[in-house]
């Protein structure tokens, strides 16, 4: 019987995902072997996409480096519609949140992740004021060039430290006093 109101027969194609798919308890077996840190689970890239979209997507499998969620994990999950639960505090604490409705989200029931897209508001450029566009002269377009072209082939890479200086302080001053010794700290 054809009938209308009878169920149709799954395809393979869907017999075959419905096969890999993981199961509820495979799903928390893998969520539990990971071997990445629970801060480190979401790739930064699905952190902000599970954000923007209010939903934990630390529950779901990750098929990065150590078990880790990747963007493609989370767009998969969003487009097969699997439900994720909204975010919590605890998951808000670890990593900012990136727009006010993903707070907003959170404190909802559970969202079905194949929800629609937050809409952002662009705020308007003011193009009031004047100014006046100086051509360069050729010294400064060769300096121009030149410090593009310092950033852009030179690696950088940059640090910071704090150091207590009381000592080497006192030690300068009485260089200074004693010996009329002139010592900058940069020395």
């Amino acid at each position: 019987d054809d009938g209308a109101g009878g169920a149709a027969a799954p395809t393979a194609a869907q017999e075959e995902a419905a096969a890999s798919a993981p199961t509820p308890t495979a799903q928390a077996e893998s969520v539990v072997n990971r071997d990445v840190a629970d801060e480190f689970v979401l790739m930064p890239s699905a952190r902000h996409l599970s954000q923007s979209r209010g939903v934990d997507a630390t529950v779901l499998v990750g098929s990065g480096k150590g078990g880790r969620v990747t963007k493609g994990d989370v767009l998969a999950a969003l487009a097969n519609g699997t439900e994720m639960p909204p975010l919590t505090s605890s998951v808000l604490a670890s990593a900012p949140v990136d727009t006010p409705a993903a707070a907003t989200q959170a404190a909802a029931a559970p969202v079905k992740a194949a929800s629609s897209p937050v809409v952002a508001t662009i705020p308007e450029i003011s193009t009031q004021g004047s100014y006046e566009d100086v051509p360069n002269n050729n010294m400064r377009k060769v300096i121009a060039k030149r410090l593009t072209e310092s950033k852009r082939d030179v690696p950088h890479f940059y640090t910071s430290m704090e150091v207590e200086l009381d000592e080497v302080l006192s030690l300068r001053k009485m260089l200074v006093s004693k010996h009329d010794v002139k010592v900058s700290v940069n020395d």
